[in-house]
């Protein structure tokens, strides 16, 4: 009988250790080799450097010799959106946009563009960017192109500079646009959001009381991310923001910086934040990804830059001094046994033994 009393003893004690210790690693994680990962679309396909990962399948966007394709969005149809760095003449290097469909490139030209950069595209295949030109003395400019470049124009319409980043699928733009002329000693910058169907951009503010702010992503609920800086000059803090409404800041892991790169349609923000990869949501807050994933692989997630709406998410690491892509899968149950396991073991333990003192 005493022994019996001694291994339900270490039974529980076991299963304390257990439940002390249950931060199970919420997430799987696949290395999707050298160079960060950009973007995830909802089919689980990824879109890194010149590549297109599918589970595990990878396709080089055009050739081999060039090195300096970057693909930088993916729609659900496996339409992408990028750049190629190109001599326009050497050492000059310009850009060409482009999309990529089923193994064909098409580049994105107005003829008289020295630099195109494609950065998003939506489920309509509508893609933006920013370029630059003479008819603009050289400045960037937003775009959005349908088969036919749109200018966007800048804030305030001042002649200085603006640049988009992504899309979504209600046309609504968002990026951020420099707010004063050139030689006025203003600097600043300002995200912003435009509806394609009127061309005008609204100055989305800053989250302290002057400096720059960017607008990275926006979901399909019309809810923007990006960063702004508290103080001019000063750090950076991620934001999320509904039209109509006003930034909110989501904090930082460690009171440092902090920078939102993408947000799905469930309101879920990834991004980075003194040198981490991080997640946030309504209920959690702002998480370390280091934190989630199984200890001691020797890898760093140092920025998430893509969630799709199933929660899978990708971006850049490090490991041994390399750079590589990763992709997360949501999966809280791999790494420890349920404590629901734990409590039934112990209380079918104790059971068994009162009933042994009974007999």
């Amino acid at each position: 009988m005493r022994k019996q009393f001694y291994t339900i003893t270490v039974i529980i004690i076991m299963c304390g250790v257990i439940l002390s210790n249950a931060t199970a690693a919420e997430y799987v994680m696949t290395n999707l080799g050298l160079g960060g990962a950009s973007k995830i679309n909802n089919n689980g396909v990824v879109v890194k450097s010149g590549e297109i990962w599918d589970n595990g399948t990878v396709t080089t966007i055009g050739t081999l010799d060039e090195k300096l394709r970057f693909a930088r969005d993916i729609n659900n149809s496996g339409q992408v959106a990028g750049f190629l760095l190109v001599s326009n003449p050497a050492p000059v290097y310009g850009s060409d946009a482009f999309s990529y469909e089923d193994g064909s490139i098409n580049y994105i030209y107005t003829g008289t563009n020295i630099e195109n950069y494609a950065t998003g595209i939506n489920e309509g295949g509508i893609i933006v960017g920013w370029n630059r030109e003479p008819s603009t003395g050289g400045y960037a400019r937003a775009f959005y192109y349908d088969g036919t470049m749109h200018n966007l124009g800048t804030i305030n319409n001042v002649t200085w500079e603006s640049y988009a980043r992504n899309i979504n699928d209600n046309n609504i733009v968002v990026g951020f646009s420099y707010i004063t002329q050139p030689g006025t000693g203003n600097t600043d910058y300002h995200a912003f959001y435009c509806d394609i169907s009127d061309g005008v951009l609204h100055d989305m503010g800053i989250l302290g009381t002057s400096g720059r702010s960017i607008a990275y992503e926006i979901n399909n609920n019309n809810q923007i991310v990006g960063y702004s800086e508290i103080t001019p000059g000063g750090a950076h803090n991620a934001f999320i923001y509904e039209i109509g409404g006003s930034m909110i800041n989501l904090g930082t892991l460690s009171g440092g910086t902090s920078y939102a790169n993408d947000i799905n349609n469930n309101g879920v923000v990834v991004g980075n934040s003194d040198g981490f990869a991080f997640i946030w949501d309504e209920t959690n807050g702002m998480r370390n990804l280091n934190d989630l994933i199984s200890a001691g692989s020797g890898w760093t997630l140092t920025s998430a830059n893509g969630i799709n709406d199933a929660g899978q998410i990708v971006g850049t690491a490090s490991y041994e001094g390399q750079i590589y892509g990763f992709l997360l899968d949501y999966s809280p149950t791999s790494a420890v046994p349920e404590p629901l396991t734990c409590i039934l073991l112990a209380l079918s333990s104790i059971a068994i033994y009162f009933n042994k003192l009974r007999a």
